[in-house]
C-alpha cells in the first residue's frame, strides 16, 4: 500500500470540525521547534529546542474587504477546521464575497526539519463575478517569552525592506517575519491597541507617535526600533480576480545565533512551493510503516494520530534526540522515553535507539536511572529516591529495541550498562527479597512511582509496582 491520506484505503486521519468543537488548534512540530495554534486559528507561540524558549508570541490576521469598508478580526469570524497529521486547515468567507483558506503547518522534510518557523499560507478565492480587492493584516508580539510567563528583555524590532527584524540584544537571537509578497505597510509598536485602531480605520498608515511605518515605495533599507513588549504588523492589499485564487505566504524564523544571517533561509521558506508538500511527504513516509487497519474506524484513526503525535515531538536537543510528555518543554523523562520506545520501535527505532542512548550516559554513578534530564543543560534529577520504576522500565525498553532490530553488536556493547542497572536493582532488596524503597520527602521526592506528582503525599517501601 502506497504512502497516503486517503481514506477510501482506510486510513481516516482527516478530523473536520467547526471552531466551537475544539478548545485549542493543533501542536505541530519539526525537529528543533513547536508551534501551536488557538481555536481561532492564531499561532500561540513558537519554541525552540535549542534554548527551551518560546521566541515568537501569539500571532493573528485581520482581514478587510476594502470595497464595503469592513475589518473582520479573528474574534468575529466563524471558521472550519481541517486536522491532518503535518498540517492545520482552517476556511471561512469574508462577508459572503471571498473564501479564504488558511494552511499552518510548521515545515519538515529535507530542507526545513531543522528550521525554527512556522509558515501560514493564505488562499483567498473569489467566486463572484466583480474582483474584489483585500486588505491582509497579519500581527504578532514579537517578543518571546518563557512558558507563556515573563516576556523576553531586550529585544530590538525594525522594519527592513517590508519584512520585520527582531533581535535579543543579549543574547543575539534573531527573527525573521514577513511574506511572499511586497506589503503596502509594515509596521513596530509597543501599543496593539494603536495596530488594531488602524486596521479597524482601514490601513497601517495613518499617523501614530508610537508607530514607524515601512512605505511601499519609500526607503526600503530603514529600521525602526523600539523596546520592550514589541508588536509588529503588516498590511498586503490584493485584488482577487472574478473566480480566481490569489495567494500569500507568511512565515518565521528564528535562530538563537545573532552572528548567522539567517535571512536566505528565510527569503527560501518564502519562496519555496514545496515547503508543504515536502511537510506532507516527510510524515507520509513515516506513518506508511506499522499501520494497523481494522473494521472500526476509531480504532484505525487512533493508530495513525498515535504515530503523527509522536512524530511531532521528536526533538534534536543540545544533549541528544528525546521526546518530552509536556511539549513545548526540554524535560526528558526516563519512564516516558521508555514506553515511547515501545511504540518508535515499529516504526522510527533509530530515533528509538538516540534517546535510549541519552539516557544510558545519564545513570547515577550507583546505577541509579534518573528521573529526568533537561535537553538543553543537561541537568538530571533522581528526586533523591534510592528507588524508581525509571530503571526497570530502562532496561524493558532496552530489551524491546534489541527485540525489534535484532541487532546483537549493539544489545552486546551494551550489556555492562544492563548489568549494572540490574546489580543495583537487586542491592535495593529488603530481607524478603522485595526491592524496597526508602523515600526522604514527600511529592515527586515521596513518590516511587510512575504517578509522582501527588501533592503531600509519600508512597514506598516494597512498591508493587516496581516489584512486579
Amino acid at each position: 500500500m502506497r504512502s497516503s491520506y486517503d481514506a477510501q484505503r482506510n486510513e481516516f486521519c482527516a478530523y473536520v470540525m467547526h471552531e466551537r468543537e475544539t478548545p485549542y488548534g493543533l501542536l505541530l512540530g519539526n525537529f528543533k521547534s513547536y508551534a501551536q495554534s488557538t481555536a481561532k486559528a492564531g499561532v500561540r507561540g513558537l519554541w525552540d529546542a535549542d534554548s527551551d524558549r518560546i521566541i515568537f508570541g501569539t500571532h493573528q490576521i485581520a482581514y478587510r474587504l476594502r470595497d464595503v469598508g469592513v475589518t473582520y478580526f479573528p474574534h468575529e469570524i466563524e471558521r472550519t477546521f481541517t486536522f491532518l497529521p503535518y498540517a492545520q486547515l482552517s476556511e471561512f468567507t469574508l462577508g459572503e464575497r471571498i473564501h479564504v483558506t488558511e494552511a499552518f503547518y510548521v515545515p519538515h522534510g529535507p530542507k526545513f526539519d531543522r528550521s525554527v518557523a512556522f509558515v501560514v499560507d493564505l488562499t483567498l478565492y473569489n467566486p463572484g463575478d466583480a474582483a474584489v480587492e483585500v486588505a491582509v493584516f497579519p500581527w504578532a508580539l514579537l517578543v518571546g517569552q518563557r512558558f507563556y510567563g515573563e516576556t523576553e528583555a531586550d529585544v530590538d524590532a525594525g522594519v527592513i525592506d517590508g519584512s520585520i527584524h527582531a533581535v535579543n540584544s543579549t543574547l543575539g537571537a534573531q527573527r525573521w517575519w514577513g511574506g511572499s509578497r511586497e506589503p503596502y505597510a509594515a509596521t513596530v509598536s509597543v501599543r496593539e491597541q494603536a495596530l488594531l485602531a488602524q486596521m479597524r480605520s482601514g490601513t497601517l498608515l495613518e499617523e501614530d507617535a508610537v508607530v514607524e511605518a515601512f512605505v511601499e515605495g519609500g526607503d526600503t533599507a530603514r529600521t525602526s526600533s523600539v523596546r520592550g513588549r514589541i508588536f509588529g504588523a503588516m498590511e498586503y492589499r490584493i485584488t482577487v480576480e472574478p473566480g480566481a485564487r490569489s495567494l500569500l505566504r507568511l512565515a518565521v524564523v528564528f535562530h538563537k545565533d545573532g552572528d548567522l544571517d539567517l535571512r536566505p533561509r528565510f527569503k527560501d521558506l518564502l519562496n519555496d512551493s514545496k515547503a508543504l508538500h515536502d511537510t506532507q511527504r516527510y510524515f507520509a513516509k513515516r506513518l506508511a510503516d506499522a499501520r494497523f487497519l481494522t473494521p472500526s474506524q476509531r480504532i484505525s484513526r487512533g493508530v495513525v494520530w498515535a504515530k503523527a503525535n509522536m512524530l511531532r515531538i521528536i526533538k534534536e536537543y543540545p544533549i541528544g534526540w528525546g521526546s518530552t510528555n509536556s511539549p513545548p518543554s526540554d524535560i526528558l523523562v526516563s519512564r516516558d522515553t521508555s514506553w515511547f520506545v515501545h511504540g518508535f520501535d515499529y516504526f522510527l527505532p533509530e530515533f528509538s535507539r538516540d534517546a535510549i542512548e541519552v539516557f544510558n550516559q545519564h545513570i547515577e554513578e550507583s546505577g541509579l536511572m534518573i528521573e529526568y534530564v533537561r535537553g538543553v543543560n543537561a541537568y538530571k534529577t533522581a528526586y533523591d529516591l534510592n528507588i524508581n520504576d525509571d530503571t526497570p522500565l530502562h532496561c524493558i525498553a532496552m530489551l524491546h529495541h534489541y527485540n525489534a532490530t535484532l541487532d546483537e553488536a549493539w544489545v552486546k556493547s551494551r550489556l555492562p550498562i544492563v548489568r549494572r542497572l540490574a546489580d543495583y536493582l537487586l542491592s535495593q532488596r529488603d530481607e524478603r527479597g522485595l526491592l524496597f524503597g526508602k523515600a526522604q520527602g514527600v511529592d515527586m521526592y515521596g513518590i516511587s512511582s510512575w504517578r509522582n506528582i501527588i501533592p503531600y503525599y509519600k508512597l514506598d517501601g516494597a512498591v508493587t509496582e516496581i516489584n512486579s
